[in-house]
């Protein structure tokens, strides 16, 4: 539910007063989220931008042509958005395309047999981009793209005086890496990704505080499945239950008054 969410949790646990531009979810939308409801958002010099980006799929997501703030979002053709964004949350449409995606990833599936002969599933797709090195971080065809948006980021919160955090979400796979055959699982699991160097050397490079996130959540991860035999992660899906938007508002939290 809303109320579990970790966005929710830095306002009710820890006295953050918390508002999601997440959605739809690449970098650069969230930039642009940023940019278009910054002004109505009564900041002040103190407000802590958290920049979450995720290991699976952001550097592979949409990254649009222009960082200014898009022409769609005035007069009629901001209608237009909005009429195109209700056709694309059809309940009709969301299920027919999720069919469609079944059946052309159905090979994208990992299953294993946990102890209890519970299933878990994992994303083969976020394997290779967990396996990704940094020489091919790199030179990965949307990366001019990642780099602008960062940039553009880290200048658009030092003119308006937003405190810039930087966190790094790792896949499922990332973190239950143990669950996942060695011979599937190439390289050190605990050892920072090729997307989390690069990202650490960006923000480093302009005094960005950085969280890679994975080696907390493996620790985590690790003694509350010993403990309970119960996962951060659901076990048929791609995202964080309660205990896992629990556990990453806990560290996130930790991080954030550190800084």
């Amino acid at each position: 539910t809303q109320e579990k969410t970790w966005c929710q949790l830095f306002t009710e646990r820890y006295g953050f007063n918390c508002y999601n531009l997440s959605l739809p979810g690449s970098p650069w939308q969230e930039l642009m989220n940023l940019k278009i409801e910054e002004s109505r958002l009564q900041t002040h010099p103190e407000t802590v931008v958290l920049w979450a980006i995720f290991t699976g799929n952001d550097l592979d997501e949409y990254y649009g042509e222009n960082l200014e703030i898009p022409e769609s979002r005035k007069g009629i053709k901001r209608w237009l958005v909005s009429l195109n964004s209700y056709r694309r949350r059809s309940p009709i449409k969301r299920m027919a395309g999720q069919l469609t995606y079944r059946y052309r990833k159905g090979g994208s599936v990992l299953e294993k047999n946990l102890d209890d002969e519970r299933k878990i599933l994992f994303y083969r797709d976020y394997l290779t981009s967990a396996q990704r090195s940094h020489e091919e971080i790199i030179k990965h065809p949307y990366y001019d793209k990642f780099r602008a948006v960062f940039q553009e980021m880290v200048d658009y919160t030092a003119i308006n005086n937003l405190n810039l955090n930087v966190v790094l979400i790792p896949s499922k796979l990332e973190v239950y890496h143990w669950m996942i055959d060695e011979k599937e699982w190439m390289g050190a699991a605990t050892t920072p990704s090729g997307f989390s160097e690069e990202l650490g050397r960006l923000c480093k490079a302009d005094s960005i505080s950085y969280l890679d996130l994975k080696p907390l959540l493996i620790n985590e991860a690790k003694q509350l499945y010993t403990e309970t035999g119960e996962l951060l992660w659901w076990l048929d899906d791609t995202h964080w239950n309660e205990a896992g938007h629990k556990t990453a508002a806990m560290l996130v939290n930790k991080f954030l008054l550190e800084q």
